[in-house]
């Protein structure tokens, strides 16, 4: 696959973004793969009929998306997008601004690009709300020592 491939995935991407944000449920339908899940930066998840639903009937309405440090490429028969969104919402009738680290990925399928993941997870998660967990001591005596455990570095 060549450049313009990865331009075409680009148009693509942008009107799957764009059609979202306009509750177009009917344009994107025929983008999506059968097999498509959507994990949101809250931890649920959507399959292709959940997702559609929500864009027509749901809690949350895209308002915008903007995209920066945004990078596309191809890879075989995939075409994965990372970057950040900053991602303007209502939910339940309340704004709710989102900034999010993304990763879309897009497939070759049966003579077509269809759009199959969405993964997003918060930039600036809530840190100081983890507690932190002190040092294995029996792992930093072996490191000292040079030694390792297997699956541990």
């Amino acid at each position: 696959m060549s450049g313009t491939a990865l331009e075409l995935v680009s148009v693509l991407e942008d009107a799957r973004i764009t059609d979202v944000c306009e509750q177009d449920a009917e344009n994107p339908e025929g983008l999506l793969s059968e097999a498509m899940v959507d994990n949101h930066s809250s931890g649920s998840v959507d399959t292709k009929a959940s997702f559609l639903d929500n864009v027509r009937n749901g809690p949350v309405q895209h308002r915008s998306v903007e995209r920066s440090a945004h990078t596309a490429r191809l890879a075989g028969d995939t075409a994965p997008f990372s970057g950040r969104a900053k991602i303007h919402v209502e939910f339940d009738g309340h704004p709710l601004d989102l900034d999010l680290r993304c990763l879309a990925v897009w497939a070759w399928v049966d003579g077509a690009w269809c759009f199959e993941a969405w993964h997003s997870t918060p930039r600036h998660p809530l840190t100081a709300a983890v507690p932190q967990i002190p040092p294995d001591p029996l792992v930093a005596s072996r490191r000292r020592a040079g030694r390792s455990f297997p699956g541990f570095s």
